[in-house]
């Protein structure tokens, strides 16, 4: 550029570009638009020569405001006396940056694009005439598809009569009075034992579990645990090796064998209520045990149709994401996980907590 004052690189490239506007021109820009496939847009920027120069005098002024040159008082002294201190080079730089302060808002208005995270200045083609290169990311875009012909089969079924005995069962231990027993372990018994093993996700000390004769999807720390201790008394222990299915929930423990040492601590032994209109009239659910039944059925099958529901729509999102399209570029990725991890951090140091 023969003569043209060079503008220091490393200052001028690398600057990241919010959209705050102190001042917007009313004169149009000179705007090229050049869609990127990493879902940004390059924008070329070319600027009438009479405005840079109006920047490069408001640029003077905020130099010589802060610094000293003598027998000028501070922000006073013309602009060739401020050139010939600082150099054209300086002059030109903050002339730069008062530029994309004031119109990179227009810039982004005039170029109609609407940005997903902050811009940066890319390049400076020219300063003769000057010519700056925007790269922005795009906002995201979302193309849901034909989510219109996405069809899938709502077949909840009531629970049968078994669901139901069992919630009356589980309602009857609620209420159920245990006392301490000298005795090898029954089913129906509530037992206190320590569970330990090699694999950190078997371990627990002082775990309270019910001895049923069925098995539960909820027994921890696998189905049937419980009845593989029916016959052992306070203090004694039991050697248990378990194989988890490849399918378990905890991927650690998936097709994995485990060698587990149950210790019993204590063994209460549990007197149930019986079912009758008394026991209905303690539980609040009703005056008789035949409303008591229906309070349980209702329940049990509002709980029932409430997972299948939470189920229903989890598989329908995951069916309507196969034929949606999402268009990102990466920054924007990244500013939405800081404003993420800022909004977190914020609410913890409200509750006094850190990061």
């Amino acid at each position: 550029m023969g003569s043209t004052p060079t503008i220091p690189t490393e200052i001028i490239y690398k600057r990241t570009l919010s959209r705050r506007k102190l001042w917007v021109s009313e004169e149009p820009l000179n705007i090229e638009k050049q869609y990127q496939e990493d879902h940004s847009v390059k924008l070329v920027v070319e600027v009438d020569p009479a405005k840079m120069e109006t920047y490069k005098k408001r640029a003077a002024t905020k130099i010589s405001s802060r610094g000293s040159i003598p027998g000028f008082r501070p922000g006073k002294a013309p602009y060739h006396i401020v050139v010939r201190t600082y150099g054209e080079g300086a002059i030109t730089e903050q002339a730069v940056d008062l530029f994309i302060d004031a119109e990179y808002s227009n810039i982004l208005k005039e170029a109609d694009v609407n940005p997903g995270a902050s811009g940066t200045l890319e390049n400076i083609e020219s300063l003769e005439p000057p010519k700056f290169v925007f790269r922005v990311p795009l906002a995201p875009e979302v193309d849901l598809g034909d989510y219109h012909a996405v069809r899938m089969e709502y077949e909840w079924n009531a629970p049968d009569q078994a669901a139901v005995d069992a919630a009356l069962e589980d309602l009857r231990q609620m209420y159920a009075s245990t006392e301490t027993v000298e005795r090898a372990i029954e089913v129906g018994d509530y037992v206190l034992l320590d569970v330990t093993s090699e694999t950190p996700e078997v371990n627990r000390t002082g775990f309270a579990t019910f001895v049923r004769n069925e098995d539960r999807d909820t027994e921890w720390p696998y189905n049937g645990f419980a009845k593989e201790l029916v016959g052992l008394k306070s203090g004694e222990s039991k050697t248990i090796e378990h194989t988890f299915p490849e399918d378990w929930e905890l991927e650690d423990l998936r097709g994995k064998t485990v060698s587990i040492e149950a210790t019993i601590k204590t063994v209460r032994g549990v007197t149930l209520p019986e079912l009758n209109d008394d026991f209905a009239k303690t539980t609040g659910a009703g005056e008789t045990l035949e409303q008591l039944k229906e309070a349980v059925k209702k329940d049990v099958e509002a709980r029932s149709q409430n997972e299948y529901d939470d189920k229903y729509f989890v598989d329908l999102l995951e069916k309507l994401k196969e034929g949606v399209t999402i268009k990102f570029h990466e920054h924007t990725l990244e500013h939405e996980g800081e404003h993420v991890l800022n909004e977190l951090a914020n609410r913890l140091s409200q509750q006094g907590m850190d990061l």
